[in-house]
């Protein structure tokens, strides 16, 4: 049976229908793309948040089940965007020595974000939770009161500090 010309003409695309359709998908790819990059910051920063919230119940945990010390100090450089390691102070100096077990390490987060601490006029960059579950200054029975800033350059998230607990809200400052 021969094909008429209609039958023809229906059987696919013109290249300017083409063309069109093409032009519809990239436009609409283009759109996805920012927000698509935005969800990703959010992530990255909600996984520096989650993985540093983690090490500081663990490390509170460690200490008041073991009776011991238990810090948490920048990975290198007195730099927390290096990462951070959890372990058992054994002599209260706020500095990882031999014989002290490391409990944990956590990777840099991306270089994307920062992550800076606020101890006051001390120059502190250790926590260390004592066997009541306080975060203390290592060396001393002090509270470490404070804050850290996490933050990707559009957005903060601050880690409070206090007496008797931390807790963490959006912004630069604990008030």
């Amino acid at each position: 049976m021969p094909l008429t010309p209609n039958a023809l003409r229906s059987r696919g695309f013109t290249l300017v229908e083409l063309c069109v359709t093409t032009a519809i998908a990239a436009t609409l790819a283009a759109a996805a793309v920012p927000s698509l990059s935005g969800l990703t910051q959010r992530l990255r920063m909600q996984q520096a948040e989650s993985e540093l919230m983690l090490t500081l119940a663990r490390a509170r945990n460690e200490a008041v089940s073991s009776g011991r010390r238990a810090a948490i100090a920048p990975r290198a450089d007195n730099d927390w965007r290096t990462g951070w390691r959890m372990f058992s102070d054994l002599d209260d100096n706020g500095e990882l020595g031999n014989g002290e077990p490391v409990l944990m390490e956590s990777p840099a987060p991306h270089p994307s974000l920062s992550l800076t601490a606020h101890f006051g006029n001390m120059q502190e960059v250790v926590l260390s939770y004592g066997d009541a579950g306080f975060v203390r200054r290592p060396g001393s029975n002090a509270l470490l009161m404070g804050r850290m800033v996490l933050s990707d350059g559009t957005r903060n998230r601050v880690f409070c500090f206090g007496a008797t607990r931390v807790r963490v809200a959006d912004g630069s400052t604990c008030s």
